[in-house]
């Protein structure tokens, strides 16, 4: 009998995750570029096959991460030091070996989980999920600045934070449909554009620019002492 999907085990169907090549410039600054889609595709491919292979081991915490990356790179067959992967899935993202994760200030795991990302559900549960997140981060990093935003690069989005001073970028939602995602961004910035300490001055809705997915995100700079 199938067991549909198992923890820990890959979504079915629909992109996986989205993938860049990461490079060390000389003069000390990072560069992302995106992966050609052809070559995401057979990538997202090959780690959903690890992530259904290594299932079992989804609860191991570091050695099940671990299990995970040696399968990855043995069906990949060729090297992935350079790879970066930032996935569509907050349960995946719990899963994802520190290899290939890029910047740790960069999370995806309160992302919601697949099945729960259809444009259909913004009104309702997505957007109610996505205020929630907000609302437990900034009572943690109480007091803070924040922007709310929307992206087609989170990794090149954070270099620009970073160097602004922020410390953490959180990513809340991921869609393939940017009408779905600028309505979560004005949505979310209604919401929280009085609170003090966001930096949000326009009321979102606009963009993103550029290849799909797309990622709502926090940013935030908790200034407490």
């Amino acid at each position: 009998a199938s067991r549909g999907r198992a923890a820990g085990a890959a979504p079915r169907g629909g992109r996986l995750a989205a993938w860049w090549t990461h490079e060390d410039r000389d003069d000390g600054t990072s560069r992302f570029e995106r992966v050609e889609e052809s070559s995401e595709c057979h990538l997202n491919d090959v780690f959903r096959q690890a992530l259904d292979a290594t299932w079992r081991h989804a609860r191991a915490g570091a050695a099940g991460a671990a299990e995970l990356f040696v399968e990855f790179r043995r069906l990949l067959g060729c090297g992935v030091h350079a790879l970066r992967c930032v996935p569509m899935d907050g349960e995946v993202a719990r899963r994802l070996p520190p290899e290939l994760r890029g910047d740790e200030r960069i999370s995806a795991v309160r992302l919601p989980s697949a099945g729960a990302s259809g444009g259909g559900q913004l009104a309702g549960s997505l957007l109610q999920r996505a205020k929630t997140t907000v609302v437990e981060l900034l009572r943690v990093n109480s007091p803070a600045i924040f922007k709310i935003g929307i992206t087609c690069s989170p990794m090149n989005r954070w270099l620009a934070y970073e160097r602004e001073g922020y410390q953490q970028f959180h990513l809340l939602h991921a869609t393939e449909e940017p009408g779905a995602v600028q309505m979560l961004e004005a949505a979310l910035i209604d919401t929280f554009q009085e609170r003090v300490g966001c930096r949000n001055v326009a009321r979102g809705g606009e963009g993103p620019v550029g290849r799909a997915p797309y990622f709502a995100y926090l940013a935030l700079a908790p200034c407490g002492d």
